[in-house]
């Protein structure tokens, strides 16, 4: 239920960290998360109110209506939820809240499996039938609240040659790819809204390193070297870091 607090949550990062745009605000996530989803699951299980589920599973989805809302009065809000990769409670308030859903992975078996298990725990694609009933997808159209639309999935840190993925990249890549055109296939065009659906992001090696310890973003960084708070002053290279960034545009203009 929302308290009409939520505004309050609210930080302006440019009155911190004058490198961050001064129309960026964050929402920071509470450190001890993982300590209260016992509390948020048994609070969602009680069966009064009937809704008990619905209600729990909503407030993220309140904290953001709130926000917009009152802090921003309803002006056109884009809205990142930044999710870790672990399917608890939290996680399913925040798949509820979006509308697109970005899916970053690596090339490694782990990635290849999670990409089966989005498949099925938030779409409901193959799910066993001794889960159909009682998991988040079933929850869901039991509601009828809203999923996400998929719209992108993100292959991270990948490993470059002249260009292109490297072949040792691309071997793994190709089954996590085939793995999305099968999931694509099961998916309605209600469900799925992507058109450049698989993306290739190149490690940014140093860059990214400067941009998280300076807390600087990737468009206002350039090929020099740069002072860290450690004294150091790692320089970025110019053939590594303006390919990098072009292809980081690329991915920002299909958001």
């Amino acid at each position: 239920m929302a308290t009409g607090k939520e505004s309050d949550f609210v930080v302006l990062a440019h009155n911190h960290n004058k490198n961050i745009p001064s129309n960026l605000y964050l929402v920071a996530g509470d450190p001890v998360l993982e300590l209260q989803v016992q509390t948020i699951n048994n609070i969602a299980v009680q069966e009064l109110p009937p809704e008990s589920w619905k209600n729990v599973h909503s407030w993220v989805h309140d904290l953001i209506d709130n926000i917009v809302k009152t802090k921003f009065e309803n002006r056109p809000t884009l809205c990142i939820i930044d999710c870790n990769p672990s399917f608890a409670s939290y996680t399913e308030q925040a798949l509820l809240a979006a509308e697109r859903l970005i899916i970053p992975c690596s090339p490694d078996g782990s990635s290849a499996r999670a990409i089966d298990n989005v498949a099925r725990l938030v779409y409901g694609i193959k799910t066993p039938d001794m889960y159909k009933s009682v998991g988040f997808h079933s929850k869901t159209e039991q509601f009828k609240m809203r999923i996400p639309q998929f719209h992108m999935m993100l292959l991270n840190r990948s490993t470059t040659y002249d260009k292109n993925p490297s072949k040792a990249f691309q071997s793994m890549a190709n089954q996590i790819e085939g793995q999305v055109k099968s999931f694509k296939r099961e998916l309605s065009n209600k469900q799925y809204t992507a058109t450049n659906d698989i993306n290739h992001m190149p490690d940014a090696h140093t860059a990214s390193v400067v941009a998280t310890s300076r807390g600087e973003p990737f468009f206002q960084l350039k090929p020099k070297p740069y002072e860290l708070s450690d004294g150091t002053s790692p320089a970025l290279n110019s053939e590594q870091f303006v390919p990098y960034k072009a292809k980081l545009d690329g991915i920002v203009s299909l958001l």
